[in-house]
């Protein structure tokens, strides 16, 4: 086994953990700062210009734009300023400094391996909870006692400390797992995914399986799951559960936090379509509309920065989309894709954990070229230097 790889996977592990230091000031968040000041460090303060420039347009030019027109709150205004820097620039920083140092493909082997670790403190904190009524982590259980599964829907959120995080941050091991046929692995981390509970996690699951499967060719495999997936759906939609998680596909009858999410987006819209061009500004509509925050990365984006951020936003999405199955990029463009889609009806891709992970997959996409060139142009340079002095 490769251990080149296992203080990346040591640092992933960190970055999930949710536990909070001091005030709102989590493990993730620690650790992304002090790694960053590492690497800045380590790299004697070189920071790649590619990634300069993205910096100072990204988290510096354009929420500024939005301050002088619509910011109220100028506190709230550099907390998230702040934030969002911290995520994209240890982020760059990261993994500028793993590119250098590892193959893209030991980089995919640290999240299978990430993903295992984290999938099996998962399935432990399951069974404990379910058969010892011990808790470690946390957990929240809902709609009935302990005799069954089915009776006692027990959601898990790991490390993470919150269950649709959890469902996130597993969806890009998974992929890679898929991608380097760990089936073993897969298999383990889908399982953990079901225990998070997540609606959206487990569709993002299952897109990435059949996503695997038309890639490699495998039809025949892809039917048959079909059907078996068919007749599982069709036994799980009479089960108490799968009525309470999915009625609004049974009866169309919306279920009540996907009625407060409506709701909420409803007055989010309406406050953006008074300030479509640069947004309200960073952080200024949860004094606006007295929430924490909208449900939904996408709407986060137009309230906070306007059309300007949504066009910065799509041309991030545009990269990280595939550009065929046999892109070396694939399984970090496809993660960071399925992250983005869960973010569509979720509010963590400016918070601790997901927002880090959705940075760090996009700089690893974003740097690897520039990262690659400039390694291959170092290793010509030391095979010119060592065939003159053989010639000396």
């Amino acid at each position: 086994m490769n251990k080149r790889n296992n203080s990346l996977v040591v640092f992933l592990l960190l970055v999930s953990c949710g536990y909070k230091i001091f005030g709102v000031i989590t493990t993730s968040d620690m650790t992304m700062l002090l790694v960053a000041g590492f690497t800045v460090c380590k790299n004697n303060f070189e920071v790649s210009r590619k990634l300069l420039w993205f910096l100072i347009f990204f988290t510096l030019i354009m929420p500024t734009l939005s301050l002088g027109v619509n910011a109220t709150n100028e506190i709230e205004f550099l907390k998230s300023l702040l934030q969002l820097f911290l995520y994209v620039f240890s982020a760059g920083m990261v993994m500028s400094y793993y590119l250098k140092r590892l193959e893209l493909s030991e980089i995919e082997t640290a999240y299978v391996k990430f993903g295992l670790v984290s999938s099996l403190l998962v399935l432990v904190q399951w069974y404990v909870y379910f058969f010892y009524d011990i808790n470690i982590f946390s957990y929240i259980s809902t709609w009935g006692g302990k005799s069954s599964w089915i009776e006692n829907y027990i959601r898990i959120a790991g490390l993470t400390l919150h269950y649709n995080q959890l469902a996130i941050i597993l969806c890009p091991p998974f992929v890679m797992s898929l991608e380097k046929k760990k089936v073993a692995v897969s298999v383990i981390i889908f399982i953990a995914l079901l225990c998070s509970g997540s609606r959206i996690g487990l569709a993002c699951a299952l897109f990435s399986v059949y996503i695997y499967l038309l890639k490699h060719g495998k039809v025949t495999l892809f039917l048959t799951l079909s059907i078996i997936g068919f007749m599982a759906i069709s036994y799980l939609a009479t089960t108490d559960i799968f009525i309470k998680r999915f009625s609004f596909l049974i009866s169309g009858e919306l279920d009540g936090s996907t009625l407060q999410r409506f709701d909420l987006w409803r007055a989010a819209l309406e406050l953006y379509r008074e300030h479509w061009v640069f947004g309200v500004g960073p952080g200024q509509y949860r004094d606006i509309l007295k929430v924490d925050n909208v449900e939904s990365g996408v709407i986060d984006i137009l309230l906070n920065y306007g059309v300007v951020g949504v066009l910065c936003f799509i041309f991030i999405i545009i990269r990280s989309i595939p550009v065929g199955f046999r892109d070396e990029l694939f399984g970090f463009k496809f993660s960071m894709l399925l992250v983005f889609i869960q973010n569509m009806v979720q509010p963590f891709l400016f918070m601790s954990i997901i927002g880090s992970l959705f940075w760090l997959l996009f700089m690893t996409i974003f740097l690897h070229k520039n990262e690659g060139k400039s390694s291959q142009s170092k290793s010509k340079i030391c095979q010119i230097c060592s065939g003159t002095e053989l010639n000396a």
